[in-house]
């Protein structure tokens, strides 16, 4: 009896932390996302919020999507617009606040109105650069949402 007892033991110790890093279903849907992100052109990192926002603390780790688009450095510097928990007069549409003192040029802004209304509440934050548009977004939506970013995405004056 001690002999079995001994040997399932031995077995749990062995087999319990190697089915601890098994990813569960939630990185399985994840990690399909950002695979399928991937291949529909967009590339995917993780960076640090610059402001708290919808419950999240300054410097928490979020997943950015970047819709690859080259732009011209020059004629469309960088901007970034984080959505506020407030309406504010200052802000671009009551809700999307400036987190540099850099604007977004005519151009992006008018693209900016158009579709900012259509962003999914899950995109806390937008940034756009040389490389393209970058959203910050909590990926709740799934592959649906991520079809509307590259949409949106593909508006963007370059």
């Amino acid at each position: 009896m001690w002999l079995i007892l001994l040997i399932v033991g031995v077995i749990a110790m062995i087999f319990g932390p190697i089915m601890m890093l098994q990813p569960n279903s939630s990185q399985r849907r994840q990690e399909k996302l950002r695979s399928h992100a991937l291949t529909t052109g967009f590339r995917v990192a993780m960076r640090p919020l610059s402001k708290a926002v919808k419950g999240l603390e300054v410097g928490t780790m979020i997943p950015v999507y970047t819709f690859l688009q080259q732009r011209d450095a020059e004629k469309f510097g960088g901007w970034f617009l984080q959505r506020s928990d407030y309406a504010h007069e200052s802000h671009l549409l009551d809700y999307w606040e400036w987190q540099d003192r850099i604007k977004a040029g005519a151009e992006d802004l008018q693209w900016l109105t158009r579709i900012l209304p259509e962003v999914p509440g899950s995109v806390v934050a937008i940034a756009a650069s040389a490389q393209g548009i970058h959203w910050y977004w909590m990926e709740s939506g799934g592959e649906d949402t991520l079809a509307k970013l590259k949409a949106l995405s593909q508006g963007l004056p370059s």
